[in-house]
């Protein structure tokens, strides 16, 4: 044995029963360039998912068994790097420089296109210049209402176009109005198809109102019950494959709400909202749809589609709003730092909320690596209206909504149409019209109206519909995801009693 502290002798391999690495290389590159299946994966290899399917397929086929498993690991990036480096006496084949070259091609080709999809959607921080666009937009200073007058009286203001709103005696901002807010039509598409599967397949947290309004994001479960995850709301998982512009199917819980409120909202929006574009209220009867067959949708991708709509809505935010609202936002996500919108955990977040989404469009994918996601919660609408109401405690003072899409009932005119928003505190009316960004504080009072086709039954909605999501997160979000860090709320407990149905506390103007 030898003496304690000498060491051992180290074992030699035999020089003839190891292959160099750089043969081993040489081989690897020959082999995989005669390889037309090779080749092809390599030149369409565009995306995470693509370079993964290229590495399996050459670690089955091509490479040796005694491959470093560290060089396995980086397989792609690391071919490409030989690749690169082959010589004249070792020259790569035809087929494999020709699918080199056409996936650069196509990649600088993709790179420019999102630079413009980046341009257009104005989503690039560093390349908008917030001050000067916030320049242009009009500031209007308006006088808070008395209390007993709560509702846009006749010559009050309307917003048709950009505004900054800020209150006569505080000077504080009470809302903001960007219309044609994103300049990229794709973009925009992507958002609101996110926002119409979101809508087809999840329970609504308000039957008793007109319309949908479905919660996205973390949730804290029933009031009788508050617990911490993502929200379990699916209610279907196929939808009809034609439906007609309002794609949202009807439900008859919904209907026998309505009809229930019809003289609670017929007296609350009539006396606040008035003939401002409000309708009066009563129970919406479902129009006959035929389906012919069904298309099955996959909760998982509609969260993530979700999550990275909201994305977009923040980072557009970020980019265009005034920082006086984005720096409201630090207090609650900054101190409490609590997850950002990452399609339940299945979107890795790092630092400062930041993390990797994607947008699909019919052309092309972009993935959007190290970008700040959106805050942790969220709703998705449709045709949705509510009375006059207030959120006295949002946890951040400002809510901000994107309406991603609105067609006309041609039988009306546009202000007839109805679901504008009002910010009664201040007798503003906020016409409704797609592709507009809205920042305004919930505790002041407000409402959405009625939209066409609500709630006469024998009045046509063909051809009306309107859509959008907006970043709200209830009061008790603070203490519930507190509790939950403190691992006073088990996960398993949020698992097991978790609900749909979380509604922001709110005070009704009686």
């Amino acid at each position: 044995m030898p003496r304690s502290g000498r060491k051992k002798a180290k074992r030699q391999r035999s020089p003839e029963a190891e292959v160099p690495f750089e043969d081993t290389v040489i081989k690897l590159i020959y082999d995989v360039g005669k390889d037309p299946v090779a080749c092809m994966l390599l030149a369409s290899a565009m995306t995470d998912e693509k370079e993964h399917d290229f590495s399996k397929h050459v670690l089955t086929h091509h490479v040796p068994p005694d491959f470093p498993p560290r060089k396995a690991e980086k397989l792609f990036d690391a071919f490409l790097t030989w690749a690169g480096q082959a010589t004249s006496d070792n020259p790569i084949s035809h087929e494999l420089e020709a699918a080199i070259h056409l996936r650069k091609s196509v990649r600088s080709a993709l790179w420019m296109n999102k630079r413009e999809f980046i341009s257009k959607s104005r989503i690039n921080r560093k390349a908008v210049v917030k001050e000067a666009l916030l320049n242009e937009i009009p500031v209007y200073h308006v006088a808070s209402l008395p209390l007993d007058q709560p509702y846009p009286r006749r010559q009050s203001f309307v917003a048709e176009n950009h505004a900054i709103f800020r209150d006569s005696a505080t000077n504080e901002i009470i809302a903001v109005v960007i219309q044609d807010a994103c300049t990229n039509a794709d973009a925009l598409a992507f958002v609101d198809n996110a926002v119409k599967k979101a809508i087809q397949t999840r329970v609504t947290i308000r039957k008793e109102d007109a319309g949908t309004l479905a919660l996205m994001g973390y949730s804290l479960g029933a009031r009788s019950a508050r617990n911490f995850d993502w929200v379990r709301n699916v209610i279907r998982k196929t939808i009809p494959s034609s439906l007609g512009t309002q794609e949202s199917l009807p439900r008859a819980s919904e209907t026998r709400a309505a009809t229930r409120r019809s003289a609670r909202l017929t007296a609350s929006a009539s006396q606040h909202v008035g003939s401002n574009g409000a309708q009066s209220s009563s129970p919406r009867q479902p129009p006959t749809r035929k389906s012919r067959g069904t298309t099955q949708i996959d909760p998982a991708v509609v969260d993530k589609h979700n999550s990275s709509a909201f994305a977009l809505l923040w980072n557009l935010a970020l980019t265009i709003l005034p920082n006086d609202i984005i720096d409201s936002f630090n207090p609650f996500l900054r101190d409490l730092a609590p997850p950002r919108m990452d399609a339940a955990g299945t979107i890795p977040t790092g630092q400062y909320g930041c993390g990797t989404y994607e947008v699909k469009l019919p052309d092309f994918t972009f993935t959007f690596h190290d970008a700040e996601l959106a805050p942790p919660s969220g709703a998705c609408a449709e045709n949705y209206g509510w009375h006059v109401h207030r959120e006295l405690r949002q946890p951040h003072p400002y809510a901000i909504s994107w309406s991603t899409s609105r067609s006309l009932n041609s039988a009306l005119s546009p202000l007839d149409n109805g679901g504008h928003f009002f910010l009664a505190s201040h007798g503003i009316r906020i016409q409704a019209a797609p592709n507009t960004v809205t920042a305004w504080l919930p505790n002041l009072w407000h409402c959405t109206s009625l939209h066409a086709g609500e709630p006469d039954p024998t009045m046509p909605i063909e051809g009306y519909c309107s859509r959008g999501l907006a970043i709200i997160t209830s009061e008790h979000f603070p203490k519930v995801f507190r509790t939950y860090k403190e691992g006073r709320l088990s996960h398993q407990d949020a698992l097991s009693s978790l609900t749909a149905g979380v509604v922001l506390n709110t005070e009704e103007e009686e």
